[in-house]
């Protein structure tokens, strides 16, 4: 029906960037970072300057960065979130906010005509300059522990899952990178095609 080209002219422009190089920016103080993602394949990066969630979604909170990776197949979605310091207090913000995310980027996907059709298709990011929620950072050994009596459906600590390589939201596992920022706050990652 509508290409892609130009169904990407339905979209404001300053809201997005079309390249293999992407730049995520946080300008506000608690997580100022500037993340560059390289591809070999197109990227579009959505830009949102107030951080609105689309207004029909009840999830209201989103991560920084939006980026869109367009192959042959579709789209892999890739969700950043930057943070000056990792903790306990803020991990089920940041989870909050690829919820967020991942719901706005479906929403999108379907306006530009692109399916994800696997959790191998999302990517959560979290770039970040200091981590205190790691348990060789961590103070804290009770944040550590499942609950006695804890089932196996139960969330679990979010240092254990800090550690881990897959992250659960929206009731799925999505595979989780970690960014480390420069002092400064810069830092970059490459996606691979076939990760």
């Amino acid at each position: 029906m509508w290409a892609l080209e130009e169904r990407i002219t339905w979209l404001f422009k300053g809201r997005f960037e079309k390249a293999n190089e992407v730049v995520i920016q946080e300008k506000n103080q608690l997580g100022e970072a500037c993340v560059r993602l390289t591809s070999s394949e197109p990227l579009i990066c959505l830009n949102s300057p107030r951080d609105d969630a689309l207004y029909f979604l009840q999830e209201r909170k989103l991560a920084d960065g939006i980026v869109l990776q367009v192959s042959e197949t579709g789209a892999v979605l890739h969700l950043i979130e930057c943070k000056k310091v990792i903790k306990d207090g803020n991990w089920e913000h940041i989870k909050s906010q690829w919820s967020g995310a991942l719901q706005t980027a479906l929403a999108l996907c379907g306006v530009l005509g692109l399916t994800v059709s696997e959790n191998q298709r999302v990517f959560l990011y979290s770039a970040y300059r200091e981590d205190k929620l790691s348990p060789s950072n961590n103070t804290n050994p009770a944040l550590l522990k499942m609950l006695t009596g804890a089932r196996s459906s139960d969330p679990i600590p979010p240092a254990l899952e800090w550690g881990r390589q897959n992250v659960k939201i929206l009731g799925c596992q999505f595979r989780h990178h970690k960014i480390q920022l420069d002092p400064a706050g810069h830092g970059h990652f490459q996606i691979e095609v076939n990760e």
